[in-house]
């Protein structure tokens, strides 16, 4: 009798917290409490659980659909079954937000995911129809296919969104990413280096032509660099000519 109370006992036990997938269930927020986590936490992960089209990327202000989303946002709709299809993209041991419309399909979301092993799951309550704060649209300035606020250079196209230095900043945008033929000739920490990143970032910066020509001259390096170490002649020739504009620069730079 006592083995067999045991038994039941056990079996009660497992369909009660063994089986039930959504024992560590995700906790459900308000959007003021939202917005906190937003502001506090640079690890959460926001996730639009809205139709792209016509939601995520409303920019209707007739609509009675909540312009936009929330900046950052990454969009896995629910009712078309992307999250189902491509949930295992999001980190399972990452601090995840989902957000709907109103809250009903944020809900479904996130007991999925709960479902799925996700144990840091938030869910927006009364969804984005109660968001007060800033939204944005779907606008791609580069043409990447990659929205201006999740892409890591929206000037640059660069749909791989390649990142080496892990800085936030995209290779194609990131000049501390990109080889330099100034490195090359005079060393990364020589002063002539340092002269000219101080030049680049004092003077260059502060005007669209001077940007343009930064850019000019990063997308030419790699050549640059390349006959350099296939032409000794040419090599010198380019620290012959920068050796020339050097006391100008360091003038200007000051």
């Amino acid at each position: 009798m006592k083995n067999g109370f045991f038994i039941v006992s056990f079996l009660l036990f497992g369909l009660s917290f063994g089986a039930n997938p959504y024992v560590w269930g995700h906790t459900d927020i308000t959007p003021q409490e939202a917005k906190d986590l937003i502001d506090t936490n640079a690890a959460l992960i926001v996730v639009d659980v809205r139709e792209e089209e016509s939601e995520y990327c409303n920019d209707d202000p007739a609509s009675s659909v909540p312009l936009g989303h929330i900046p950052g946002a990454l969009n896995y709709p629910w009712t078309s079954g992307v999250l189902e299809e491509r949930y295992a993209e999001l980190p399972i041991d990452g601090e995840i937000l989902v957000v709907c419309r109103s809250g009903n399909r944020s809900n479904q979301a996130a007991e999925f995911l709960d479902s799925k092993g996700y144990m840091q799951i938030y869910d927006m309550t009364d969804g984005m129809s109660a968001w007060e704060w800033d939204t944005v649209g779907c606008a791609d300035s580069d043409g990447d296919g990659i929205n201006d606020d999740l892409d890591n250079c929206p000037s640059k196209y660069n749909p791989n969104q390649e990142d080496s230095d892990q800085n936030g900043l995209g290779n194609v945008c990131d000049f501390n990413a990109n080889p330099c033929s100034v490195e090359e000739l005079y060393g990364d920490n020589s002063a002539e280096a340092t002269l000219l990143r101080k030049f680049r970032d004092n003077v260059l910066s502060q005007t669209l032509l001077g940007q343009e020509i930064t850019e000019l001259y990063y997308e030419l390096n790699p050549a640059i660099i390349k006959t350099m170490e296939d032409d000794e002649e040419f090599k010198g020739e380019v620290k012959e000519m920068i050796d020339e504009i050097l006391p100008l620069i360091n003038s200007e730079a000051k």
